[in-house]
């Protein structure tokens, strides 16, 4: 699936199924998280005029017993692969390509206004104490 999802002419939507099977692979025990596609984050939560927000492709996170009923885990921001990605090279080979330094920059930035955006909502994970074991 992932080989065949950097084939041809590939864009960012040819990767979401490929994110989405990991994603269910990785959800052992069943309930570790919710996967939630599209998730709406407003960047100014407390100004009911500003429309504008920030979209991550996948935000992971939790159903709990307290405002704001969910708790974000993670996430994840995909990006379509270039062509040099044909043929699924190693990691420390793409890791020089250019473009891929590029993106992974934009990525980067833009992860990180969608966690402010988040924060700001009130949607980071709850704290947990430590367990003695």
């Amino acid at each position: 699936m992932a080989s065949q999802s950097v084939m041809g002419s590939p864009n960012e939507y040819d990767a979401y199924s490929v994110v989405t099977e990991a994603f269910i692979y990785h959800k052992s025990p069943y309930n570790r998280y919710t996967i939630f596609p599209q998730f709406y984050f407003q960047w100014k939560p407390n100004d009911p005029k500003d429309y504008r927000g920030s979209i991550p492709d996948f935000v992971l996170g939790r159903y709990v017993d307290a405002w704001p009923w969910v708790r974000l885990q993670g996430g994840a921001e995909v990006k379509r692969a270039t062509e040099a990605m044909q043929g699924l090279p190693l990691p420390n080979i793409m890791a020089l390509d250019k473009n891929v330094q590029r993106a992974v920059a934009d990525t980067r930035n833009q992860a990180r206004d969608q966690a402010v955006s988040a924060i700001k909502e009130g949607w980071e994970p709850l704290h947990v104490e430590k367990l003695n074991v």
